[in-house]
């Protein structure tokens, strides 16, 4: 499955609904993520908005003439993952 088939992004992202599910089940811990031009950003923070744990994964910008800026959508997501992953990793909480 990927990219040619219009129904990647909408499983995948119901993937990641479950994991953010699971998180935000743990002692009021609320994670939030910013897919942006030149990375994704995660952070993890605790009921009173103090940081817990937080992750970069930074991507290109593929430029193939003046003017022109492309990404693939495949890249943000699995950057979001990346993230999401690591971000659980240091805070050391089981996402189950």
């Amino acid at each position: 499955m990927g990219l040619g088939n219009p129904g990647f992004f909408q499983i995948n992202l119901k993937v990641v609904a479950l994991v953010l599910i699971r998180v935000l089940k743990l002692g009021g811990l609320l994670l939030g993520s910013d897919i942006g031009t030149s990375a994704t950003k995660t952070i993890l923070v605790d009921a009173e908005g103090r940081e817990v744990a937080s992750s970069t994964a930074e991507y290109g910008v593929i430029t193939l003439k003046t003017g022109w800026a492309e990404q693939w959508p495949d890249v943000w997501f699995q950057a979001l993952c990346q993230t999401i992953k690591d971000v659980v990793k240091k805070a050391a909480v089981n996402p189950r």
